[in-house]
């Protein structure tokens, strides 16, 4: 499958087309498979303790297959989750900081603070990739806006606290930019592609081991069960079109806590 084909198929196609389409696929190999069993000689034919043997150590693979590829997803899903966390903590310590420097660099950055909270929800929930990548842009231009704040704020001040102020906002632009790589970061194409390929080989070993006995109800419901697989492996490596994405939950309290908290006074 070429690379451009692999990332529609993988990417880009509606889940629920992609789910039709699977299944028509593994349908499609089975009933090849049981044409190729009867096409054949009975003399060609192996037994049926044989076929068992095969069929189960092809099953065994798909099933390991199938498993590491979730583990996968379920990896990359679960460090997008981490990262709202700790951007979360880091907008915080960073917003708390800022009010230790003096008026008026303490309201302005604090103010693009708000701003860039909101910002983050709103790219986190973002579900269109164009609406992402617009985003993505703002976000980058927030962070220089907040970068130069942060620098006219301690040019003529050059002391522990605001050391570690710069150093709490290098860190949480760093944290933002992980996020947006993490959500831009996919299970690689060829490992779908080997997955597909071995899924579709499975379907026509089965439909030539069980050609000649009535298993079209089971095969069906293991189709279904696999096509159900892939679409929730899908669903969460797509953490822009998908449905399955990151809760925003950590950057929304620490939205509610500063808005209500407000810029602290100078002591």
């Amino acid at each position: 499958m070429p690379q451009g084909l692999e990332a529609w198929f993988f990417n880009d196609l509606p889940q629920p087309l992609f789910a039709a389409a699977t299944f028509l696929i593994l349908v499609i190999a089975a009933a090849l498979g049981r044409a190729a069993r009867r096409s054949r000689s009975a003399t060609h034919e192996l037994g049926s303790t044989q076929e068992g043997y095969v069929v189960s150590a092809v099953l065994g693979l798909l099933a390991l297959l199938v498993g590491f590829t979730f583990a996968m997803a379920v990896d990359r899903f679960d460090m997008r989750r981490s990262l709202v966390s700790q951007e979360a903590s880091a907008i915080t310590s960073t917003y708390l900081l800022a009010q230790t420097l003096d008026i008026p660099h303490r309201a302005q950055i604090s103010a693009i603070l708000l701003d860039y909270v909101d910002l983050r929800i709103e790219l986190g929930r973002a579900n269109d990739v164009s609406a992402a990548a617009a985003l993505t842009e703002a976000n980058i231009a927030m962070q220089r806006r907040l970068w130069t704040a942060s620098l006219a704020a301690i040019t003529s001040v050059r002391d522990d606290i605001s050391s570690s102020y710069l150093s709490s906002a290098e860190h949480m632009i760093g944290v933002g930019e992980q996020r947006i790589v993490a959500r831009r970061s996919h299970i690689p194409w060829r490992v779908y592609t080997i997955l597909f390929s071995y899924m579709i080989i499975t379907a026509a070993i089965m439909g030539y081991a069980f050609a000649g006995s009535p298993q079209g109800v089971t095969n069906g419901t293991l189709f279904l069960l696999l096509t159900l697989c892939m679409v929730l492996i899908l669903d969460l490596d797509r953490p822009v079109s998908g449905s399955i994405i990151e809760s925003q939950s950590p950057m929304e309290l620490v939205r509610d806590r500063l808005r209500a908290a407000g810029s602290v006074p100078h002591p």
